[in-house]
């Protein structure tokens, strides 16, 4: 009678189940992470979603309140910073405004809302005007225009304040 012999020597045997059992808990780590960011992701969307339904009422001291549990949850937001900025900018607060567009510029910038960007720069461009810094205002408005995203008809909109000053009252855009 004859003895097979293994296909696996039994040192690799021992090796792979070792490696095996250091792997497992991390990939499960991994995952886990992935789920949790997932889940975070989705509470702060609904948490931004809640303000901007705020805003859209005319609420913008509650809508400021979500944005801002929003960043506490994800502080580079740029979309709550953004619509931080818009409610802000609608409540003739421009101090506040011009500080929140450029968080956002200087956040996170999500592909999902890399509009963020161009409208940061027309708001903050909106801002100058409406301060009477006409220069710093054209310079904003011609970063829009550099990004060439058009999303909303943003580059309209920047070249339009390129080619006239923003006034109160003018636009609610």
């Amino acid at each position: 009678m004859t003895l097979a012999t293994p296909l696996v020597r039994p040192r690799f045997a021992k090796a792979s189940a070792v490696i095996f059992l250091l792997l497992v808990p991390i990939a499960v780590h991994a995952v886990w992470d992935y789920i949790e960011a997932r889940r975070l992701h989705a509470r702060i969307d609904a948490i931004i979603a809640r303000g901007e339904a705020s805003a859209e009422q005319g609420r913008y001291y509650d809508a400021v309140q979500q944005y801002s549990q929003a960043l506490d949850l994800q502080k580079n937001n740029s979309l709550a910073e953004f619509r931080t900025g818009e409610a802000f900018f609608y409540q003739k607060n421009y101090s506040a405004a011009a500080t929140a567009f450029r968080d956002a510029l200087d956040g996170d910038l999500d592909p999902s809302y890399k509009w963020v960007e161009v409208w940061s720069h027309i708001y903050l461009g909106k801002i100058y005007d409406v301060a009477g810094e006409r220069t710093r205002a054209v310079n904003e408005f011609s970063k829009a225009q550099q990004t060439n995203d058009d999303t909303g008809g943003a580059q309209a909109e920047a070249k339009k304040y390129l080619n006239q000053p923003f006034t109160e009252g003018s636009s609610k855009s």
